[in-house]
């Protein structure tokens, strides 16, 4: 039987390398996000997030308790009769299908529940059970993630070359970030992209095809794509959304030589469209709220209240929960998100030495895209095949610089979600400027090794022989170097066992004071170990020694975050299942200090420690 001409012609326009790469990029990350088959996120992998995922599974279960659309839709939770087995517990109901309407449903009104929609019309039409169900929808949000990090690695392809393309998808596949996300039912990542991909789509469509763009169908793609963004995951992240949106605009403006009216006539359209979508997707959930509020405007009210406490909003305004966070400054916040991991091979490599060693944060992630984008400007003398694609590489690198713009947007502006949600706000990073770093690092990679590779064929052995020597000498350096500044030294360890005085916990983190140092160990700590933030109360001999505003209550308080003053330690710490905390406590007496954990309903715990009576 033969195909129809017409298909024939079809299938043979189809560049069937490019669709090899597609299904096997799509099916590579859809294992990673799915199974973590290649171990890119760590042991906290299955139990990431549930928190938030929960409000989708309490929702599931409502809906077919009571109907898709009771309580305006909105996400939420079955109250339980045990606050710390809450989310839990909506895994239970939806799972084993029971009927607990009688306990009351609290919603979480804070987005419009577009996936918990989407799921819901999935489970009408499912003849599965509902465990086989979660399982369908973990795996459907797996998929859809893989496909939207596969659409930006096929324009990779196609500006850059499969081999880029290639290096871009191994470092996807090892962050570890993007795999904890990529299959979370609240926060369906893929959701956040569809904006960039859209306005990624328009302009190399246009360039393709030789054809303008006319405003009004690049406002209406643009709007309909951030309605899609909104429906699904609210207005999260919303800022960095935004910017993402408009860096492929950057990129063709270089490439194509645009003028600068146009560049700024499609930013201006992208900004007035996103303005008037946002204020439809803000009325829209208002609306939903007035179901479990009584009116719009308290709709309003709440949306208001929401964007204040994660802002700027006045903390004397603000239960006490959120006064710290609201209380924070720029700097702080910025040195958390600099700090985290980008990158832990620790998990990957066993039986490491030295954890640190295995570990890239986000501010050595910068740096190393600073140098690529150093490295991607070698004039043709020592690289021509830099210098042949010298314009595509100056539109990438100046696209990823802007692109940095998105993270920073969220930590800056929403500083005190940021300062709370140390344990996800991550992810910003990769939207897009990892991305788009990895791009740039994969291209820059790639042309520099062939021109590498043909310089040596040209020299003399001995001259050859004599450049690889040297290069892996300052190889060799480079890894003493970063090992140096990685490794901490064995006295961390020394200070330890010969700590002044050693407390543990109710909750079992083990405390030691030891030379001017206070050490907080955790073995085979919890999520919510690391991101629940510490109190710490330092009483002093003399009061005098306080700022004014302490002097009255008799002691500073320095709270802080795990991943402030988090270190790495050698490996006797329980294959690297421990949170190692080292502060440096103040240079004036202390007669005690009081340590412990806190969250918006309370202290989790709380261990008091009488300074003087710990020297002998």
């Amino acid at each position: 039987m033969t195909l129809p001409a017409s298909m024939q012609k079809a299938f043979s326009a189809i560049d069937h390398k490019k669709l090899i790469f597609v299904i096997v990029s799509c099916a590579i990350l859809t294992l990673g996000f799915y199974r973590n088959l290649w171990h890119g996120a760590d042991s906290n992998f299955h139990g990431f997030q549930l928190d938030s995922e929960s409000l989708v599974i309490g929702r599931l279960a409502l809906s077919q308790n009571r109907g898709m659309f009771t309580q305006g839709a909105l996400l939420g939770r079955y109250q339980s009769h045990k606050r710390e087995e809450v989310n839990e517990f909506q895994y239970k109901v939806y799972q084993e299908g029971l009927n607990v309407d009688s306990l009351g449903f609290t919603t979480y009104n804070s987005q419009s529940a577009g996936q918990a929609m989407a799921f819901g019309l999935i489970q009408n039409l499912s003849p599965f059970s509902n465990t086989t169900n979660l399982k369908l929808f973990k795996l459907i949000t797996s998929l859809l993630s893989a496909l939207v990090f596969t659409c930006f690695l096929v324009w990779v392809n196609n500006n850059f070359g499969i081999w880029p393309a290639c290096i871009t998808l191994i470092l996807l596949v090892l962050s570890h970030w993007t795999v904890l996300f990529g299959r979370n039912l609240y926060w369906s990542l893929w959701a956040f992209y569809i904006p960039f991909l859209s306005v990624l789509a328009l302009t190399a469509y246009e360039q393709k095809s030789e054809k303008s763009l006319t405003l009004t169908r690049i406002g209406l793609i643009i709007s309909l794509s951030l309605f899609l963004k909104c429906f699904f995951t609210g207005f999260e992240y919303m800022t960095t959304t935004l910017v993402m949106m408009v860096t492929p605009l950057i990129f063709y403006a270089i490439l194509n030589s645009w003028s600068i009216k146009k560049l700024f006539q499609r930013f201006g359209i992208s900004v007035a469209v996103s303005l008037v979508v946002t204020l439809i997707s803000f009325t829209i959930l208002a609306y939903q709220i007035s179901f479990v509020k009584g009116s719009i405007a308290e709709g309003f009210k709440f949306i208001a209240f929401s964007f204040f406490k994660r802002t700027y909003g006045n903390p004397s305004e603000f239960p006490e929960a959120y006064r710290a966070s609201l209380n924070s400054n720029i700097p702080e916040v910025l040195q958390i998100y600099f700090r985290g991991a980008a990158f832990d091979f620790n998990h990957i490599i066993p039986n490491t030495i030295w954890k640190n060693l295995y570990i890239i944060d986000f501010g050595e992630l910068v740096l190393i895209f600073m140098i690529i984008t150093v490295l991607s400007l070698m004039s043709s003398q020592f690289s021509p095949r830099l210098a042949k694609a010298r314009k595509r590489h100056i539109a990438l690198l100046a696209t990823l610089w802007f692109s940095i713009t998105a993270p920073l947007s969220w930590f800056i502006l929403f500083k005190a979600h940021s300062y709370i949600h140390t344990g996800m706000n991550y992810i910003t990073w990769y939207m897009p400027f990892a991305l788009l770093g990895f791009a740039l690092a994969g291209s820059t990679t790639y042309l520099g090794t062939k021109d590498c590779l043909d310089y040596l064929r040209k020299i003399p052995v001995v001259i050859r022989k004599a450049i690889l020597v040297a290069f892996g000498i300052l190889l060799l350096l480079l890894a003493g170097l970063f090992v140096a500044t990685k490794v901490k030294k064995h006295e961390l360890l020394s200070q330890i066992e010969t700590a002044e005085a050693d407390f543990t916990a109710s909750n079992g983190m083990k405390i030691y004071l030891a030379e001017g140092n206070i050490f907080i160990l955790k073995e085979n700590f919890t999520s919510e170990d690391i991101n629940t933030k510490f109190f710490l109360h330092l009483f002093p001999s003399n009061k005098s020694v306080l700022p004014s505003n302490r002097q009255k209550v008799g002691f500073d308080n320095w709270d802080f975050m795990a991943e402030q003053y988090r270190v790495t330690a050698p490996r006797w710490l329980d294959e690297h299942k421990d949170l190692l905390i080292q502060r440096v406590l103040p240079s004036y007496d202390l007669r005690a200090l009081r340590l412990g954990q806190f969250n918006k309903h309370g202290k989790l715990w709380e261990e008091e420690i009488n300074i003087a009576s710990t020297h002998h």
